[in-house]
């Protein structure tokens, strides 16, 4: 498939981000041929996102539910019953947008049988359930290269006291390098001190 369009930059309020992701007109017109090398070039682009999902369950047995297809079903009761955080709306509009037509995105077009597929943008959330499934499947295929065989890995959290949070969010970069920096030579000096080992270690944020 070769690339023929892209999408432009959105601006949208949070209102009709909700109504877009939930129950939004699709701005692209599906064909109803095959999407394969003997499809009817005139049937018109074919449709990858939650549109052409839903129209494949129809055809398909019933599939397993999705996280997106959760919150797509049940962000706008929720909306109405509790008062989020602005953050929290600012995440979940942009999950709720996630491989729509709202977001724009890229028209490709075969070379041979010109038949031609809309793939809509991601929203790159890192609590996105669609966008951070690649991202963790590439840094676990990454990470596993550095791993050496007849070696024992164990996993080591370290947690800060729920009194420091405010004092974190203010000052991220500072404290969050003041904390990789303790914790491994907590890690450092305590297995050194037991005569048996010598330390490594791959420190990751969680929040």
């Amino acid at each position: 498939m070769s690339e023929v369009g892209r999408g432009e930059p959105f601006a949208i309020d949070l209102a009709a981000t909700f109504r877009a992701a939930v129950g939004g007109s699709d701005s692209h017109h599906r064909g109803t041929g095959q999407h394969s090398h003997g499809r009817d070039p005139s049937a018109g682009p074919q449709d990858v996102g939650p549109k052409a999902t839903q129209a494949t369950t129809q055809v398909d047995s019933p599939q397993t539910p999705r996280v997106i297809d959760i919150l797509r079903s049940y962000t706008p009761s929720l909306l109405t019953r509790v008062q989020l955080a602005s953050q929290a709306k600012s995440v979940l509009s942009r999950i709720l947008l996630c491989r729509t037509p709202t977001l724009k995105g890229h028209l490709y077009e075969c070379p041979e049988c010109h038949s031609q597929c809309n793939v809509y943008n991601s929203c790159v959330d890192r609590h996105c359930p669609q966008c951070g499934g690649a991202r963790r499947a590439n840094w676990l295929e990454k990470t596993e290269q550095l791993v050496l065989p007849t070696v024992n890995y164990f996993q080591v959290v370290f947690t800060l006291p729920a009194q420091l949070s405010a004092l974190i969010l203010g000052n991220r970069c500072a404290l969050y390098d003041l904390l990789f920096h303790s914790a491994w030579r907590a890690l450092d000096e305590t297995l050194r001190d037991a005569g048996q080992f010598q330390p490594a270690a791959q420190l990751v944020l969680h929040t």
